[in-house]
């Protein structure tokens, strides 16, 4: 290979390079995204569980809710 040729490979490898550190940076923030989502829905669905029973624990006591 010639010294222009050389060149352009060397170029061609930095860019793929530096294409992989992206991808690599897009799917870490991806699963991080993931794995906050199913973190929210659990509390969204412990925070509804914790009102429920108050509610019960309330109504066992005779607080009488309208509606």
């Amino acid at each position: 290979m010639t010294g222009p040729e050389n060149e352009r490979l060397a170029r061609v490898e930095t860019q793929v390079d530096d294409m992989k550190k992206k991808v690599d940076a897009m799917y870490d923030a991806f699963v991080q995204a993931k794995g906050a989502r199913w973190v929210i829905i659990s509390l969204w669905i412990g925070i509804g569980a914790a009102i429920a029973n108050i509610k019960v624990l309330l109504a066992a006591l005779g607080v009488k809710f309208g509606g």
